[in-house]
């Protein structure tokens, strides 16, 4: 029988992930008790990558963006991912974001369900 093994955590996953909590502080409130503007995944899975989700569409900005890329910069191994919610015409909430690595942004953002001022924002 295989033994199964956890991996260490990395410390630059901590580091990381109080860096952008820092960040966005600065921009609007912790979600806790079904409040607030963002959320920052809590849990080290041993992926190189931490992950947000924005629940206030008005922190999405390209300021927040180059922010959170200037974390990266010497760690071109590593990915935060910004995950946001639209709305359709028939109320539902397709998921998309955006990949921030340390050299590039993959924008995967539908900005047609997204509000107008979002039309022709770009984050690259």
């Amino acid at each position: 029988m295989e033994h199964w093994e956890e991996s260490k955590p990395d410390p630059r996953w901590h580091a990381i992930y109080d860096a952008v909590a820092a960040i966005l502080r600065t921009l609007g409130t912790e979600y806790r008790a079904g409040r607030g503007d963002w959320y920052i995944m809590d849990e080290d899975t041993g992926q190189l990558t931490n992950q947000i989700e924005l629940l206030n569409l008005d922190l999405l900005r390209p300021s927040l963006v180059q922010a959170l890329q200037a974390l990266l910069l010497n760690l071109p191994e590593w990915t935060i991912t910004v995950r946001v919610e639209g709305l359709t015409a028939d109320g539902g909430r397709p998921g998309m974001g955006l990949f921030i690595y340390s050299d590039s942004i993959i924008d995967d953002l539908r900005r047609e369900f997204l509000p107008s001022e979002f039309a022709h924002m770009r984050f690259d």
